[in-house]
C-alpha cells in the first residue's frame, strides 16, 4: 500500500492542477503520480470519496482539509467549476460549470461527499447550495436556507444510524452564522442553528454526535 498526498494549486494561472504524490515512508518521495488540469480558478476545496477499500494515509494540502481514503476525487474552484476524477486518469469523469444556470454559485467555497459516494453537496460564495449526483454527473437539487451573499464555509454529512446506510443528512455552515441541517431524501431543511456572529472560521470544525431530528 502506498500512502498518498493530494495538493491543490491556488495560484492565479490559466489551469490549476491537482497533483497526487506518493509518500513511501516518513518523508514524501516527491514523485508525482498524476496531475489534473481543468480548473480555471484557484482550487478552493476537494475530497476523496469515502468508498476506498485500502488503508491509505491521505491528506489535502494547501487550503484544503484532511480526508479519508477513496476511489475518486472531487475538486472545485473559485470560478465555480466542479470536476470529478478517477485518480488513474487525467481525464475528468464529469465536469460542471457555471454555464449550466442550475450550477451557477458565484464560485465554490466548500463541498462534502456522503458515505456511499453517491451525492456531493456543494456550497457557493453567494449563499447557494447544490446537490450533485456523482453517478449521473448532474445537479439533482438546490437548497435554499442561507442568506444571499453569505459564503458557505463548510459542508458535513451526518451518519445518524452509524451504519453508513441511513438517510442522507447534511449540515452546511455559512458566514451568516447559520448551520442548516438538510434531509437530502426530501431535499428539505430540517432545522437551523443560529449564532449571533459570523462563524466562518469555526464552522469547518463542526461535528454532530448523536444528533436527533424529529
Amino acid at each position: 500500500m502506498i500512502p498518498l498526498f493530494g495538493c491543490g494549486n491556488v495560484c492565479n494561472i490559466v489551469h490549476h492542477p491537482c497533483a497526487i504524490v506518493d509518500k513511501k515512508g516518513p518523508v514524501p518521495s516527491g514523485n508525482t503520480m498524476q496531475v489534473f488540469a481543468g480548473h480555471t480558478g484557484a482550487v478552493q476545496c476537494g475530497e476523496f470519496t469515502p468508498d476506498g477499500k485500502s488503508s491509505l494515509d491521505i491528506i489535502i494540502l494547501s487550503n484544503m482539509r484532511i480526508l479519508l481514503p477513496g476511489k475518486r476525487i472531487i475538486t472545485a474552484c473559485a470560478d465555480g467549476v466542479l470536476i470529478f476524477w478517477d485518480p488513474r486518469s487525467p481525464t475528468p469523469l464529469f465536469k460542471l460549470t457555471p454555464d449550466d444556470a442550475r450550477f451557477n454559485l458565484d464560485g465554490i467555497t466548500s463541498l462534502g461527499v456522503n458515505s456511499t459516494s453517491t451525492l456531493a453537496v456543494v456550497g457557493g460564495a453567494a449563499g447557494g447550495v447544490r446537490v450533485v449526483s456523482l453517478s449521473k454527473g448532474e445537479v439533482v437539487g438546490a437548497l435554499g436556507g442561507h442568506s444571499e451573499g453569505e459564503s458557505i464555509e463548510a459542508v458535513q454529512f451526518v451518519d445518524l444510524t452509524g451504519s453508513g446506510t441511513g438517510p442522507s443528512i447534511a449540515v452546511t455552515g455559512a458566514t451568516d452564522g447559520k448551520a442548516c441541517i438538510w434531509d437530502l431524501g426530501t431535499m428539505r431543511l430540517r432545522a437551523t442553528l443560529q449564532h449571533q456572529v459570523c462563524l466562518a472560521y469555526t464552522f469547518p470544525l463542526v461535528l454532530f454526535h448523536n444528533l436527533s431530528l424529529t
